[in-house]
């Protein structure tokens, strides 16, 4: 690793002072920093993720697993912490790309299912409400909220908002409106993205 260093011009001190994002990688993410790659492979519009493949492409394939990332980030002239946070926006989004991909293509066998078994059972109540919902015929409930520190980003269901709820300055709603209800179930990434984009920005201002 010294001799990477060297190569990347990093000094150990530099180094060691920086925030161990391959730890928190390899730690947290599922696939580790295979995942990571694979989802900055789909978000090279993003100028951190960009710097950071340009001068990840450089290092030699079997040097690669032992230069830590925050490394090449340093060198790409780019802060670790930003690029943590690239890093997670990425995977959501491909992640979330990956489940549309895996619940739209299998949604068609789980419906006929669904309808098989709520017709031939008297008691299928809940998958003849759920085949409702889907539809439209009957209102979901109200949808979650994500809360990142204090900021809202709510993406409504069936329900929408219910009444009674105001906003209190601090809610970025993304609404979807799609006759098949499937877009509510699974909101565009690029539109999730883009309510997150100005949240992640009051974050690191803040």
């Amino acid at each position: 690793m010294e001799l990477a260093l060297k190569k990347l011009k990093i000094k150990p001190e530099t180094l060691a002072t920086a925030p161990p994002i391959t730890m928190l990688l390899k730690k947290d993410l599922k696939g580790g920093l295979k995942t990571a790659l694979e989802a900055m492979s789909f978000a090279t519009e993003d100028q951190e993720i960009s710097a950071f493949l340009k001068a990840y492409s450089k290092i030699p394939i079997g040097a690669r697993p032992k230069v830590p990332w925050e490394a090449i980030a340093i060198a790409a002239k780019v802060n670790p912490k930003h690029l943590y946070g690239a890093i997670r926006l990425a995977v959501e989004v491909h992640c979330m790309n990956r489940s549309r991909f895996i619940a739209v293509t299998n949604h068609p066998s789980i419906t006929k299912a669904r309808v098989g078994f709520g017709l031939a059972h008297v008691g299928a109540d809940k998958d003849r409400m759920a085949l409702d919902i889907q539809v439209g015929a009957m209102q979901g409930p109200k949808a979650p909220t994500i809360n990142v520190n204090q900021q809202v980003a709510s993406f409504p269901g069936r329900g929408g908002k219910s009444k009674g709820d105001e906003d209190d300055g601090n809610e970025v709603e993304a609404q979807y409106d799609s006759s098949d209800g499937f877009d509510r179930l699974f909101p565009s990434p690029d539109v999730m993205q883009q309510k997150l984009v100005p949240i992640r920005q009051r974050l690191l201002e803040g």
